[in-house]
């Protein structure tokens, strides 16, 4: 095989190698990392709203119909992505509402565990934000005994989805892609630039000598002067058959490049 041939190889393997990296390591990174900066923020985003619901709650100073009036006008107000649900609790204090009960097993498993989990599926990022009992909502919320609620107990979940197509749209999955094929096209440019100067100072050059060479055998055959080594006679000198070989050995070598 041709070192020219071996090095078109060579280079095809390492851009194969680098598609199959793409596809099967980086971009799914690349989509992973865009989904934890959307989950991340949507943390942010409901710690900030549970911050408002509590701070409804403690203006309210225990007047229930104030609060369970901007409660209301906030679940039915479309523009606010987010869901109430109703834990048991509530179901008992105030009926039962299936609009604001859990709706699948993984809302029953954050309402029961009290603690916030985030679940995709191929159309959404679902995160389950369990809403827990603070000081100021044992005022309001008691059992038919009278018994408040105990602190940190779930009164509720706030349920935010997210599209899954805001991974690909995020500011962070596009500045990674398009950050990596930048980085990407600067090694193929690296790879170009590092086989220019091969071609161009050993292997044309090579070739050059080859067709050379060649023309020089043309002519010596020509003139009856190429025979081998063996074949040789007095009016053949031996040097200028060596001098043939050599040239053959030459044309031969440069072939293989």
């Amino acid at each position: 095989m041709k070192f020219s041939t071996k090095l078109w190889v060579l280079v095809s393997v390492v851009l194969t190698l680098a598609a199959v990296a793409i596809k099967w390591y980086f971009l799914p990174m690349t989509e992973k990392y865009a989904e934890l900066t959307i989950q991340n923020q949507m943390k942010g985003e409901m710690q900030s709203f549970e911050k408002i619901l509590g701070l409804i709650a403690y203006t309210a100073d225990q007047d229930k119909a104030f609060v369970k009036r901007a409660w209301g006008l906030i679940a039915e107000d479309k523009s606010i992505p987010y869901e109430f649900r109703r834990s048991d609790f509530l179901h008992a204090q105030y009926g039962f509402k299936k609009d604001r009960a859990v709706q699948n097993d993984f809302e029953k498993k954050v309402m029961a565990s009290g603690n916030a989990e985030f679940q995709s599926d191929k159309n959404f990022i679902t995160y389950a934000y369990p809403l827990k009992a603070q000081k100021v909502c044992q005022g309001c919320h008691f059992d038919k005994t009278g018994k408040v609620i105990e602190l940190g107990k779930p009164l509720g979940l706030v349920v935010h989805k997210v599209p899954v197509t805001a991974i690909t749209e995020s500011p962070a999955a596009y500045f990674s892609l398009n950050l990596f094929w930048e980085n990407f096209g600067l090694v193929m440019l690296c790879i170009a630039l590092a086989i220019l100067p091969v071609w161009l100072w050993i292997l044309k050059p090579i070739r050059r000598v080859a067709a050379q060479s060649e023309e020089i055998l043309r002519r010596a055959d020509e003139r009856g002067e190429s025979d081998t080594i063996g074949d040789f006679d007095d009016n053949r000198p031996k040097k200028v058959v060596d001098e043939l070989d050599a040239i053959r050995r030459l044309v031969d070598y440069a072939k293989r490049r």
